[in-house]
């Protein structure tokens, strides 16, 4: 057997395992608390011949290293159990004992090392009795689970961290932090990863500290549509997801995006009770001016400053323009994915649909890109047209805005005007496709309803006398929105009714159509109602914002001269 020096010296020259290094090595067994030379005793029993063991001593020497073993078979070196060398002296009384009994060797693991190659088993050592390991089994196991890790320069003790077995902390935090799932989700790729990922989530939103918004040349319609925005939990979690995760560009394609989720940064979290109170319980006043200017470099807002201008045609204007720049994100990243996509789809956007008992339609499709605006707030309307002799022809329409007729005189509820739109329309003299006046039916039922539901009511109506006018008609609405089954389509009905929470109002001020003034109210996270009057917010009740029959109105100096007009529904 080669002496402890001879064996230091043939060991020291400059060597490595595959693609590691030398430094790589040192790294690892410095972390393990290994000793870079090897020792100076033979560390186990060979059993072979002097001169075959001199080849075996640096492979078995690396596997067999950290284990039990070492110090079990250098202790039975030393007390003369080797008779290969003849070098033993002084054995103990129990020295007499063989070296092959279990025993003394029950300690060690030599042989279950998760290294891709075993060493040659023993012929004189028996299976060692399973045992916890608190260190690498060998040096070439230590070597193999830390490659990556050290070539990734993340072999540190804060690695561990991230598994769920770990009990180190992450950012001071305890290791219940790393089974926290809102973690997972935080992976982005960029702000197209978001927009291809995002699903509409409610429960994110801290409770918001209202403010006012400066009522700048005739904005009050703008105003009333970003105060429902702002307390809408799916549409604020959106927002701040792609401001949290994207670095902004100044050459940024998206400035309408941009601007808004600057807006909804304005809005911090209100403080905890426990903390000083503040004279003003609500946050100072701004302008959004920074949407103001997004807007205007789009051509539909060329005129917007300075002219009162409707707010639902503001509101479907502003959710157009966030769904086009997000679709425009999407289609530059997989612009070779849709084209291939389109070359399969065939020819237009038609499809023959098969209905109940294998009866066909012409059904036409019309603008269904998604985004996450569309999954927040994007439904689809089916309008069916029977005509004798002819098949019938379906149209899908994309809404964001559901428009509401309540003209009729049996519309006195908002559930009564979502009826009278789902009731069959008879068309008198309607020419067939076969050049025969016939009487056709017209139906429409709501194919699919989003997240967040927004009704608009038809209140200013064209009259060929006297231009457009407004209605100044009663209509009620609850804090709950019952969607019954019977106004879907039939594919898509469940025994189940759909519901929806109220948490935004938009009022009109006033009776002309061309002019006029507009307020909203919101509810918060907490349930509580806000009347917002661009600057000025006051608390309401529940009572004073709903329109029902047992309600009286009591807070006419706020609700004086004023109609509802826009309702953002939220479904519970």
């Amino acid at each position: 057997m080669p002496t402890g020096k001879k064996t230091e010296q043939a060991l020291v020259p400059n060597f490595g395992f595959g693609d590691l290094s030398r430094e790589e090595i040192n790294s690892v067994l410095n972390q393990a608390g290994v000793s870079l030379l090897p020792p100076k005793t033979t560390p186990f029993v060979t059993g072979v011949q002097k001169k075959r063991a001199q080849k075996k001593v640096p492979e078995t020497h690396r596997k067999l290293k950290e284990n039990g073993a070492v110090k079990v078979n250098s202790t039975a070196k030393e007390n003369g159990a080797v008779k290969e060398n003849g070098t033993a002296s002084e054995p103990p009384k129990e020295s007499s004992k063989p070296v092959e009994t279990s025993k003394p060797i029950e300690t060690p693991k030599p042989i279950e090392t998760p290294t891709p190659t075993e060493t040659p088993k023993l012929a004189d050592t028996p299976k060692p009795a399973e045992l916890p390991k608190a260190k690498p089994s060998s040096w070439a196991a230590l070597l193999k689970s830390n490659n990556d890790a050290a070539k990734a320069k993340a072999s540190s003790p804060k690695a561990p961290a991230a598994s769920p077995s770990s009990k180190l902390a992450v950012n001071g935090a305890t290791n219940n932090a790393t089974t926290q799932t809102p973690t997972a989700p935080t992976k982005f790729m960029g702000i197209a990863d978001i927009i291809n990922r995002y699903e509409p989530r409610f429960n994110t939103v801290p409770l918001l500290e209202p403010r006012g918004l400066i009522n700048n040349v005739n904005t009050c319609f703008m105003n009333v549509i970003l105060q429902p925005l702002s307390h809408c939990p799916p549409f604020y979690d959106l927002l701040k997801t792609i401001g949290q995760h994207v670095v902004h560009s100044f050459r940024s394609k998206t400035p309408l995006l941009d601007s808004m989720i600057e807006f909804v940064n304005e809005f911090r979290p209100e403080p905890p009770v426990n903390e000083e109170v503040k004279t003003d319980p609500y946050g100072e006043p701004f302008v959004p001016e920074y949407v103001y200017d997004a807007l205007r470099g789009q051509k539909r807002f060329d005129s917007l400053k300075g002219r009162q201008e409707d707010a639902e045609e503001f509101l479907c204007f502003l959710l157009d323009g966030l769904h086009e720049e997000m679709v425009s994100v999407l289609k530059e990243k997989k612009k070779s994915e849709e084209a291939a996509a389109a070359a399969a789809s065939g020819n237009g956007n038609g499809w023959l649909e098969v209905g109940p008992g294998n009866k066909t339609s012409s059904l036409q499709l019309t603008g269904f890109e998604d985004s996450p605006i569309s999954k927040i707030f994007g439904g689809k309307v089916r309008s069916t047209l029977r005509c004798p002799g002819a098949k019938d022809s379906a149209n899908l329409e994309p809404f964001q805005s559901l428009p509401l007729d309540i003209q009729p005189d049996n519309v006195n509820t908002i559930e009564d005007a979502i009826r009278n739109m789902t009731v069959p329309e008879v068309m008198h003299d309607y020419m067939s496709p076969k050049g025969v006046r016939v009487d056709a039916t017209k139906q429409v039922y709501l194919e699919t309803l989003p997240p967040v539901l927004i009704l608009h009511m038809k209140r200013f109506v064209f009259d060929n006398v006297g231009g457009v006018q407004k209605l100044q008609k009663r209509v009620n609405y609850g804090a709950e929105l019952t969607i019954q089954p019977e106004w879907l389509t039939p594919v898509h009905r469940t025994g189940k009714p759909l519901t929806y929470k109220l948490f935004g109002i938009v009022y009109h001020h006033g009776t002309s159509a061309g002019g006029g003034h507009y307020t909203c109210e919101i509810r918060r996270q907490n349930g509580m109602w806000l009347h917002i009057n661009d600057t000025n917010i006051t608390p309401v009740s529940e009572r004073d914002v709903l329109m029902t029959e047992e309600n009286t109105r009591t807070s006419e100096t706020i609700h004086a001269d004023q109609t509802a007009y826009i309702l953002f529904y939220m479904r519970s």
